[in-house]
């Protein structure tokens, strides 16, 4: 049996989040460097979730020496990662509601010195929408701390606030 709506929206509503996440990375990073945003984004445009977040953590420690926002921007961008890391395993999975018992299996298949493996996880779309809550903190506290900083001059953007 097929994944539910409800399943397939909150599917969504991560790749929709993760993308705003990666577009906002891509604009401070752009930011950071002190170009505008069309060259910012055809710098970062070719570059992986992590590559992006490496150059813009690269870029940070270059622009701002004050140490606590240099920590902070540190465990924003740790958080990044793991977030990517848990969206690439939504995404690149099969998803399916095999006993109609709203709990939808998460399949993957890995291949091993033995054969192939699936692994898979049981989640509601309650569970799903958490890391679509989670994508959306994150960007909401992103963007906060790159405002702040913005407002006390340290970085320069156009970006609306």
């Amino acid at each position: 049996m097929p994944a539910t709506d409800d399943q397939l929206r909150a599917l969504g509503r991560i790749t929709a989040n993760f993308q705003l996440l990666e577009m906002l990375l891509a604009s401070w990073t752009g930011a950071l460097i002190k170009t505008d945003q069309a060259a910012g984004f055809m710098i970062t445009s070719q570059l992986s979730f992590r590559r992006l977040c490496e150059l813009m953590g690269t870029m940070f420690r270059h622009r701002i020496t004050d140490a606590e926002a240099r920590s902070v921007m540190e465990r924003l961008l740790k958080r990044a990662a793991k977030i990517e890391e848990r969206r690439n395993a939504f995404i690149h999975s099969t998803w399916s509601d095999p006993d109609q018992q709203l709990k939808t299996a998460r399949g993957k298949l890995k291949l091993s010195k033995d054969g192939v493996i699936l692994h898979t996880e049981r989640l509601s779309s309650a569970q799903m929408n958490q890391v679509g809550d989670s994508i959306s903190d994150l960007i909401k506290e992103l963007n906060a701390f790159m405002f702040d900083l913005r407002k006390r001059g340290l970085i320069i953007s156009n970006l609306p606030q």
